[in-house]
């Protein structure tokens, strides 16, 4: 690079060191422009290359892909060769986050046909890594070997053994997390990786390697092997010697091993101490990097899960009041930790709110001087942010006890037996369940009863209602509000179509919200008074939008392309008896539909607009159980589209999002995180509560919610409640209609996901 754009390259390098994303990407967009200007493509292509790796970083991956993109063609057509190649690693990472597999395989295999003039081995050999890592995750292990093997030569033709033993630890991993048919495989390659480790007397890491072999071992059911290599692991870490690895990931295996060999109480604590752990270095990753966590991600959730599994046995021989209360808190502040994005901590808590945390399960069991104690806590907490705002503590909020009349029901399920956790403002009760496969079994015969309209459909809903309450169900009955904290599965209940008492369906007497965790977090919003509305987009060529009588069902598609969606006209009706309802409370509104709803002005007026309310009326396109909500067709005819990754990228004030669009709740879930999708991912963003819908929905809609807008906005539609109360009174106005309106699967499919 020439001297005129030495400054932007020096800034932008050292702000990226120093994990300041924001201000390299502002330098590097800067040297792209001086180079654009200079007629410099090459420079130019670089400056864009390094921004979309910041932007990535940032967690914005649709801005990151434009600019790699863009700097794909210009270093094509210059032929920087090494450039391009590391263009293609950073696509095929981002495609990765995104969930585009497919496309990270393609620019997986582009990257690893490119060979650089000047090779630096060991750059090369890590590249060639990461690209099979991508096309692993797209089409499996057998499709990345070939680049797995081309990696191992380089690594061979370096004359590094610790370079070969990262490679076939990689490969090992993922073989072993391909089921047991891979196992024998998974073993051989991780044992050839430890005898390469042994051989280039790589201490530093030797205990990665250790470590996956007790995990391969375990998951194999061979218990005493795996507790062999995990206790030569836990050696080098009580040494104190540092590994290139978060120690939360191997404490956590060997609590692991522990559990399994029937160490119930060395597992726990070992559990205790991963979840420290693992929170202290998650609280010290830099906003927005959770984003792009992977392998990390599932750990967590096998932590979460082994822990509760292990606290359960535990509990089954002998219940504990304490231990209930201690598995309830570890829920809930698993699930806000799993809530990524721009609210969630920028630092590390430390041991001033674990103590609190310590004391919250303390107060739960009613220790009152717990709670005179937490309150001391807290205040030390608000005066430590006061000085250092922004901290994790503020971000996630607290645990407060429920009013008069509510209740929150914390569900999860296990294949051992899964719990219940009800609090009301008289305390907390625990249940034993069923287990997951029955529960889930019970759940889908009811939601397809439900979609079906059958008749049988009310014993089929008086069964799992038994299932899902256990003991607690007349307790739970008398409460008139329920917050629903979900695991994996339950999402797609409709559980206001439940039996209530006599006759009736729940809606008709309670009212309910799924909530991600049952913290409290004060929602300060500063939103404006507008209602911003996407309806009615063009979805294909054939759109001519002159009279033309359209039958509409708004149904999930598997494919990408545009030209096979119908219009949707009703979208727009909906949208403007909305705006009328929001016109009517004094709201400035905008309904953008036909060419106007396009993804550039859909981002920028959610950006510039902050609106209080906000509505899509559209499809949604749906791959490997990730919704996407399809915008007005592109310029080269693609669909439009707007991703959970494009949503948690902003930054929102909204109160309520409505996404009137076909299983816009989407079916990703996590154990131990609840719901994803673009449902979280608006929560994510900064919105307090979302609607969205289980499945298909039709022109019945229209009038669902004029009665929902009407109600919400003729109250305070910051009410942490206005939301739940107006889908409920939309549900009873529909129940009440008659006819076709008043079956359940006309109302019962639309679901409010809410911050408590």
């Amino acid at each position: 690079m020439g001297k005129a754009f030495e400054g932007p390259r020096v800034t932008g390098a050292k702000a990226f060191a120093k994990k300041d994303y924001r201000t390299a990407i502002e330098a590097f967009a800067r040297g792209a422009e001086l180079a654009r200007s200079s007629g410099d493509e090459v420079t130019q292509g670089r400056f864009l290359a390094n921004e979309g790796g910041a932007h990535m970083f940032m967690g914005e991956n649709r801005p990151a892909i434009q600019c790699l993109l863009q700097a794909r063609t210009l270093l094509e057509r210059s032929e920087d060769w090494q450039s391009l190649q590391g263009v293609e690693t950073n696509l095929a990472n981002v495609y990765v986050l995104t969930g585009d597999y497919e496309a990270a395989a393609a620019a997986a295999e582009r990257g690893a046909r490119i060979r650089p003039k000047r090779v630096d081995r060991e750059r090369q050999v890590r590249i060639l890594m990461s690209f099979g890592r991508a096309m692993a995750k797209a089409r499996g292990v057998d499709a990345a070997a070939p680049i797995w093997r081309e990696a191992l030569a380089g690594a061979e033709a370096a004359n590094s053994r610790s370079l070969e033993a990262d490679i076939l630890e990689l490969w090992g991993y993922e073989l072993g997390e391909q089921g047991e048919g891979r196992m024998e495989e998974a073993e051989e390659a991780l044992a050839r990786a430890w005898y390469r480790r042994k051989l280039a007397n790589d201490a530093a890491r030797m205990p990665l390697t250790e470590g996956k072999l007790a995990r391969l071992y375990r998951k194999r059911g061979a218990t005493r092997t795996a507790q062999f290599w995990m206790e030569r692991t836990l050696r080098v870490l009580e040494s104190g010697q540092k590994i290139p690895m978060p120690e939360w990931i191997l404490r956590a295996e060997a609590a692991h091993v522990a559990s399994d060999a029937g160490q119930l109480g060395e597992a726990l604590e070992g559990y205790r101490k991963a979840m420290r752990l693992a929170e202290t270095w998650q609280n010290g990753l830099p906003a927005l990097e959770r984003l792009r966590l992977g392998a990390e991600k599932r750990m967590v959730q096998e932590l979460f899960d082994g822990y509760l599994r292990t606290a359960g046995r535990l509990y089954r021989r002998g219940a504990s009041a304490a231990l209930a209360a201690e598995m309830f808190t570890v829920i809930q502040n698993t699930r806000a930790w799993s809530l990524d994005g721009h609210e969630t901590s920028t630092g590390a808590e430390g041991p001033l709110y674990a103590e609190a945390r310590r004391l919250e399960a303390r107060w739960l069991t009613g220790d009152a001087q717990a709670g005179e104690y937490l309150k001391t806590a807290r205040a030390a907490i608000l005066e430590r942010e006061a000085a250092a705002p922004g901290t994790a503590a503020t971000q996630r909020g607290k645990l407060e006890a429920p009013g008069a009349g509510e209740a929150v029901l914390t569900f999860w399920l296990d294949e051992e037996g899964s719990w219940l956790w009800v609090w009301t403002k008289d305390g907390l009760r625990m249940a034993e369940l069923a287990a997951r496969e029955r529960i889930l079994e019970s759940a889908g015969a009811f939601r397809r009863a439900i979609e079906e309209n059958r008749e049988d459909s009310r014993t089929i809903g008086l069964a799992l209602r038994r299932l899902l309450l256990g003991n607690q169900e007349e307790a739970c009955l008398r409460s008139p509000h329920w917050d629903i904290v979900a695991d994996e599965g339950l999402f797609q209940i409709p559980f206001g179509a439940l039996p209530g008492r006599g006759a009736r369906y729940l809606a008709e007497d309670i009212e309910t919200r799924l909530v991600p965790n049952a913290l409290r977090k004060g929602m300060a919003t500063a939103a404006s008074r507008r209602f911003f509305a996407v309806a009615d987009p063009i979805f294909n060529s054939a759109d001519e939008r002159q009279g033309r009588s359209w039958n509409w069902q708004r149904v999930v598609l598997a494919g990408s392309g545009a030209t096979t969606l119908p219009r949707l006209p009703g979208t727009g009706r909906e949208a403007e008896a909305a705006r009328a309802a929001w016109r009517a409370a004094n709201y400035e509104t905008a309904v953008y539909s036909g060419p106007e709803s396009n993804e550039a002005a859909v981002l920028a007026r959610l950006a510039e607009w902050h609106p209080r309310v906000i509505h899509f009326g559209t499809h949604t396109l749906e791959a490997q159980g990730r919704p996407r909500l399809v915008l007005s067709m592109r310029p080269d005819g693609s669909a439009g589209l707007l991703t959970a990754e494009d949503i948690a990228a902003m930054r929102l004030r909204a109160e309520v999002v409505v996404m009137s669009a076909c299983h816009s709740a989407g079916t990703e879930a996590a154990r131990g995180a609840g719901l994803l999708g673009l449902t979280r991912a608006w929560l994510t963003a900064g919105a307090r509560q979302v609607v969205s819908t289980l499945w298909p929905v039709g022109d019945e809609s229209t009038a669902f919610f004029s009665t929902f807008y009407g109600h919400l906005a003729s109250g305070d539609p910051a009410s942490p409640l206005a939301a739940a109360s107006s889908l409920r009174q939309a549900q009873l106005a529909a129940i009440h209609s008659g006819g076709i309106a008043a079956q359940p699967r006309q109302w019962a499919g639309h679901v409010l996901l809410a911050r408590r």
